[in-house]
């Protein structure tokens, strides 16, 4: 079994296809971080979840972070129990990536 472990949880990247991997680490990664790419990742971190549209925010920076690849989109995002759920289509397939409120 492949994980992948950090400060947003665990993936579990059995049966994931490698567009998948890719999506999850875009996601999950903080934007800037990264030394060896400064793009790579997202900003969805910085979402106040508490704020007037935490939903909306979220998925405009998810959008952001993937505007690189054309062949993926946001399908949408959910906010529930400690967890944010990014749903992107990918060739007419919805995959849920999911991670942690207190981690991102």
């Amino acid at each position: 079994m492949d994980n992948v472990l950090g400060s947003v949880g665990s993936f579990n990247m059995d049966g994931r296809s490698e567009t998948e991997q890719k999506i999850y680490i875009i996601l999950a990664a903080h934007k800037g971080k990264f030394i060896y790419d400064r793009e790579l990742g997202s900003e969805i971190y910085k979402v106040d979840i508490s704020g007037a549209d935490p939903v909306g925010e979220i998925e405009a920076k998810a959008r952001d972070a993937l505007s690189g690849f054309p062949w993926a989109e946001v399908a949408g995002v959910s906010l529930a129990d400690g967890k944010i759920t990014v749903s992107v289509e990918v060739e007419g397939k919805v995959s849920d990536f999911v991670l942690s409120v207190g981690e991102v």
